[in-house]
């Protein structure tokens, strides 16, 4: 079994039979459909990762962390509105790499950022960014708080609902009925905040937990050409949804340079996962 996806979120109905009414599916908050969005839009939070707050003004800091996903449950493997009458096959890749910048800002404001340029990997191309800003304030040398907001925007594109393995050409009336893969278009749209208590302990470990909100309203865009020239390009569209997230993280500095970090980071009615990574202060 070949796996398809290095990008975990980008598929969602994936191998679904193309939808034969063209146009616009709304799908509620409780739908399968909504439900597996939500689940494959956790892996793309933009969480602190290990790492929140504490940069000098001027400071510079480079990291890199791995989200390992799980697969969807069976319930939500089944659509119960755009495509009704076959279970799902979600064969996903097991991580999802992040590359981002951190930037320390006077007065204890800190900016991040990340980008995944439009370089296809495997079968999928992505285009996303995320920002953050946030305040860190010291209650003593051990203790502080930490604020930060948060968002993530762009999209996937690869052939999600009809990839190679699901093409056929013998039956027109059944999915993928087609000889060209599909081109669909995966756009999470989240927004978020979060609260968090931070310690330092023993100067070389920082840590933090926290709870906050991310709301987003993501969209999903079938692009399937049959063969007889008709294009299915359906777009399903959940309500927007909002989730209480928690995340509880901690980095461990080798030297004054360079740390490794780790985070537990849950959606609770979703998913939950652990991100692992490295950070590299530039200066």
């Amino acid at each position: 079994m070949r796996l398809r996806l290095v990008l975990p979120f980008a598929l969602l109905p994936a191998l679904a039979p193309a939808i034969q009414a063209q146009g616009r599916c709304p799908v509620d908050e409780n739908s399968n459909e909504a439900k597996l969005q939500a689940f494959y839009a956790a892996p793309l939070a933009f969480s602190p990762s290990g790492v929140l707050g504490g940069l000098q003004p001027g400071s510079i800091q480079l990291g890199v962390d791995v989200t390992l996903v799980p697969e969807p449950s069976d319930d939500i493997s089944r659509p119960t509105i755009c495509y009704v009458g076959k279970d799902e096959n979600t064969r996903l890749s097991p991580v999802f790499p992040r590359p981002h910048l951190r930037l320390g800002l006077p007065a204890g404001f800190f900016a991040e950022a990340m980008y995944l340029p439009p370089i296809e990997v495997a079968d999928a191309t992505p285009n996303l960014a995320s920002f953050a800003l946030g305040f860190a304030r010291s209650f003593n040398e051990n203790l502080g708080y930490a604020l930060r907001a948060h968002t993530t925007v762009g999209q996937v594109k690869g052939p999600i609902t009809c990839n190679t393995d699901a093409l056929q050409t013998t039956q027109p009336d059944e999915p993928c009925y087609g000889d060209q893969v599909s081109e669909d278009t995966y756009k999470p749209n989240i927004i978020g905040g979060e609260a968090a208590l931070t310690w330092r302990w023993l100067g070389g470990l920082t840590g933090y937990v926290s709870a906050g909100l991310s709301t987003f309203k993501p969209r999903f865009q079938v692009g399937f050409t049959d063969l007889d020239g008709d294009l299915d390009n359906t777009l399903v569209l959940p309500d927007r949804m909002t989730r209480f997230t928690f995340s509880v993280g901690s980095a461990y500095a080798i030297n004054r340079r360079l740390a490794f970090t780790g985070e537990l980071y849950s959606a609770p009615e979703d998913m939950t996962t652990i991100r692992l990574g490295g950070a590299w202060t530039i200066r």
